[in-house]
């Protein structure tokens, strides 16, 4: 119940790795464009199945949430990233 699901989303930010060019100071928006998109997840109301109930998150949450999410999606950005 600790780990959101929302949060091990960000993982699947490594097939960025495929999509996005490598970042670099002149072209870096892409990059952190999709980054903080990522980190809205922890925004997104999170949906119940079996009860299909739908529950906001609180503010603190959603912040934790994001940056999880961010972190996982950079880790696994990285990784893909030397793997290629």
């Amino acid at each position: 119940e600790a780990i959101d699901f929302r949060a091990v989303a960000g993982a699947g930010y490594a097939l960025a790795a495929l999509a996005i060019p490598a970042p670099t100071l002149d072209f870096s928006y892409p990059f952190v464009f999709s980054v903080l998109a990522v980190g809205m997840i922890g925004a997104a109301p999170r949906v119940r199945i079996p009860d299909v109930t739908v529950e906001r998150p609180d503010a603190v949450g959603a912040a934790l949430t994001g940056l999880a999410a961010v972190t996982l999606a950079g880790a696994a950005y990285a990784v893909a990233y030397v793997a290629l």
